[in-house]
């Protein structure tokens, strides 16, 4: 679904991202954990269009995608949801869900939010209600509503558990790979939270001066040390 080879992605004249290679399958949610400043976020900017690359090849469904505007990228099924829970606060719930849809049909649009609210009933009881009145899971869960609109193949989530309650963010997660999974999305999830990235990742990668440093695969029967190690390290 998604392949990185060789990225190089510069910014204020120092490379972020140096050599970064990267391959997420069909229906794969993978996390990308590692110290801050590491390139995380960068990494999923550049995917969705934000950052500029300098070199190497971002391909989505077999064709390249690099350097493409924002509306483009949505347009072909890739969307961002940024760090956060970024919506418009002095708009309702509801118009900031019409406002996600801008690329469809209005009537698609209509029928897109009922969903969302199939998935969040909380949002369908504050659809009248400014989204700056909302709680943080609330928004968050607005936010995640928003990035499903257009019906995404590929979602890129920006630590989504930001500002979140500990008991918040397990509930959260445990969200979005249950709808991620239900709608056949593929994921790529930035986490700082190393138990956040396990519970809801199928593999996870750590990132290491501008490249991958680790991956490791999700399993119960899986040691995760290792992994704690190379992201001590990173």
């Amino acid at each position: 679904m998604l392949e990185i080879r060789d990225l190089r992605v510069v910014i204020a004249g120092k490379p972020v991202l140096d050599g970064l290679s990267l391959f997420v399958a069909e229906r794969e949610v993978v996390g990308l954990i590692g110290a801050p400043g590491c390139g995380k976020s960068t990494l999923l900017k550049s995917v969705f269009g934000l950052v500029p690359v300098a070199a190497g090849e971002i391909r989505y469904g077999g064709r390249d995608v690099a350097n493409r505007c924002a509306r483009e990228q949505i347009l072909s099924g890739i969307v961002l949801v940024a760090q956060g829970g970024q919506v418009f606060r002095g708009l309702p719930v509801e118009e900031n869900l019409y406002l996600a849809g801008y690329t469809l049909d209005p009537k698609h649009t209509a029928e897109r939010i009922e969903v969302i609210y199939d998935f969040f009933p909380r949002l369908k009881e504050r659809r009248a209600q400014a989204a700056g009145l909302l709680s943080g899971g609330e928004r968050q869960m607005l936010a995640l509503g928003m990035g499903l609109i257009p019906e995404p193949s590929l979602l890129l989530l920006d630590e989504p558990s930001t500002g979140l309650s500990p008991l918040l963010t397990e509930r959260i997660l445990a969200e979005v790979k249950a709808l991620t999974k239900k709608l056949g999305c593929t994921v790529v999830v930035v986490e700082q939270n190393v138990k956040n990235a396990l519970l809801v990742s199928d593999r996870v990668v750590v990132l290491q001066r501008g490249r991958i440093g680790y991956e490791h695969t999700v399993d119960a029967g899986t040691d995760s040390k290792p992994l704690l190690e190379a992201y001590a390290f990173s």
